[in-house]
């Protein structure tokens, strides 16, 4: 452990006898294939192989091996294959080490994101030299954006304002194999300095492209507008401001001028109807999740695909554009998204009692070959049963105690993998056509959910607030906007969260706070029609609820005259979302 932790005056470790590299290489490769077939119960519960403390120190301990050896094969400084005792190295076996510990670290990792077990923290790599010296500020502060190309090595500069800047080989590793060494404010921050790089690159502050959307057919004519960008040379239009023009029922267009807005209610409405279960092409867990429906061919034929495409580039550009959607996936779809296969465990999230009857398979005292099982699963496709192997003449294959468990992961694979095959690599094609696949690998499956739903997480009233907008004679020493910040104070986090999904569309707020809201928040006082002067100076009752259009995140609030009357006012429509209208 020393010897890994340790480090020269350099800020990168010396290199490891050739015994410890072996030892270290043998136990990442047995215990990372030990974990493929481990279930929760053995891992969290009865802990009979290693206790999850051991675990915790073994995961960081390799996280630190991983990250010491990155900064070791980025530093021109380093290249003997000799270690600090004079010892010659192999310096090949090393390399497969930091890959099988880098492999088994992504798979500790993604436990802990199942079910946390390592304190929070403990991924983060600081208390090095290399993290005091080159770390300290967050990662947009660190950036370079006239940086050569990252194989360049240029080591640590001083600008004129003394500020340290990373162009080196080194943290470009680093971020890459070990994103989750730094903290989550600091990646998203990267994340949105990448998406402007992005704007200035494709010179996409000026271009627009126009929509005509009627809303009966809000869906499909969303999809011809935008599938209609297909060559390389036209995706930048994807990136630039959409223009949309609504047509009623009548078919003449709606007021108003889009300053953002109007393309937020289009994304409001298209979630609403597209990722409805109704529509049919995403099932829900009983979690209420979301996640692509197998047998969407039924529904939506030879289209479903495009379908999908159509939908990742929608979501992709929401986040893009900064605006936050209430779409909950499932946690395997996100992990599709990303690139990542799911495994056993994950099968928990789709379908817990299938999960059950597979761990059964592991321990049950009856003979698995009693049972008649063979490596296939049968599927109700159109009311017609219909059988599929889950390897090739998996029908002819029996189940027996010698490969129970190749039929528990191939059971688990073909669920959550090859069944939504098709479907996910549609959906993520269009989501890479606006997201670069290295910018969405900063973050895991929590965290990709966050980028797209916002922050779980209670919020600040008084954050909001400083990011507040006043119009119609409001201001923030307005007698009725104290009492509204002070209500809005005294709400429990669930009527919070209500509030802002009256007010925005939904309930969770962005991930770098209320200054990134897209349209800002506002507040415009809204008198009754024939309330008068005496309404506007609220010495009048006024029976109106207040009311919200999400599109431009503007709630419209009547002057109450009394603190009760606001906060009787205010639950009730946040309640019941009974106050919503367009304007």
């Amino acid at each position: 452990e020393e010897m890994i932790s340790a480090s020269t005056g350099n800020g990168v470790p010396p290199l490891i006898s050739n015994t410890l590299t072996t030892v270290l290489l043998l136990f990442c490769r047995v215990y990372g294939q030990f974990l493929l077939i481990c279930d929760a119960t053995e891992f969290y519960e009865t802990q009979n192989v290693l206790p999850l403390s051991t675990v915790t120190h073994i995961a960081t301990l390799l996280n630190r091996l991983v990250f010491n050896f990155t900064c070791l094969s980025a530093s021109p400084q380093q290249t003997s294959g000799t270690s600090s005792g004079g010892v010659r190295v192999n310096a090949q076996q090393q390399e497969e080490l930091v890959d099988a510990a880098k492999a088994l670290v992504n798979q500790l990792r993604d436990r802990d994101t199942r079910r946390k077990y390592i304190p929070d923290g403990a991924w983060l790599i600081h208390g090095t030299p290399l993290w005091s010296r080159h770390f300290k500020l967050p990662l947009s502060d660190l950036i370079d954006k006239s940086a050569p190309p990252p194989d360049e090595w240029l080591g640590m500069e001083r600008e004129t304002q003394k500020k340290p800047v990373v162009r080196s080989a080194m943290f470009n590793k680093i971020v890459r194999n070990l994103p989750h060494s730094f903290p989550f404010d600091d990646r998203v921050s990267l994340f949105h300095n990448k998406v402007e790089d992005d704007r200035s690159l494709n010179n996409v502050q000026r271009v627009k492209y126009s929509m005509t959307i009627r809303r009966a057919t809000l869906v499909d004519d969303g999809f011809q507008e935008i599938m209609k960008i297909n060559n390389p040379s036209d995706m930048k239009l994807l990136k630039a401001r959409f223009h949309i023009q609504f047509l009623n029922a009548q078919g003449l267009e709606e007021a108003g001028i889009d300053a953002g807005g109007v393309f937020k209610e289009f994304m409001v409405e298209l979630v609403k109807t597209a990722f409805n279960p109704q529509y049919g092409l995403f099932n829900t867990t009983k979690e209420g999740h979301l996640y692509p429906n197998p047998n969407v061919a039924v529904i939506h034929g030879n289209m479903n695909l495009a379908l999908y495409t159509f939908l990742g580039r929608m979501v992709a550009k929401s986040v893009y554009e900064g605006i936050v959607l209430d779409v909950p996936f499932a946690t395997f779809f996100l992990n599709r998204m990303l690139g990542k296969p799911n495994s056993v465990e994950d099968l928990v999230n789709l379908d817990a009692e299938l999960y059950k009857q597979l761990i059964f398979l592991k321990t049950c005292e009856t003979p698995v070959e009693d049972l008649c099982l063979t490596f296939s699963v049968e599927e109700e496709i159109a009311g017609v049963r219909v059988e599929k192997d889950l390897l090739p003449g998996g029908s002819n294959v029996d189940v027996t105690s010698s490969n129970v468990l190749r039929y528990i992961v191939a059971m688990a694979d073909y669920k959550l993998n090859q069944q939504i095959a098709p479907q996910t690599t549609a959906f993520k094609r269009g989501f890479d056509d606006l997201l670069q696949r290295e910018w969405l690998a900063l973050f895991d499956r929590n965290e990709l959910q966050k980028l797209i739903s916002g922050d779980q997480s209670d919020f600040s009233v008084s954050a909001l607030r400083a990011h507040t907008q006043y119009a119609g004679g409001y201001s923030d020493s307005h007698r009725v906007i104290k009492t509204l910040w002070s209500i809005l104070e005294e709400f429990t986090p669930k009527q919070r969260g209500q509030f802002l999904h009256f007010v925005t569309s939904c309930p969770k707020a962005p991930l770098l706070g209320f200054g990134h809201l897209n349209p800002p928040f506002c507040i415009r006082l809204a008198a009754e029609p024939d309330s008068g002067l005496g309404g506007f100076l609220g010495i009048k009752d006024i029976e109106r609820l207040p009311s919200a259009s999400t599109c431009f995140n503007l709630l419209k609030l009547p002057p109450y005259r009394t603190k009760k009357a606001l906060k009787e006012k205010l639950q009730y429509a946040i309640q019941a979302n009974s106050g919503f209208e367009l304007s």
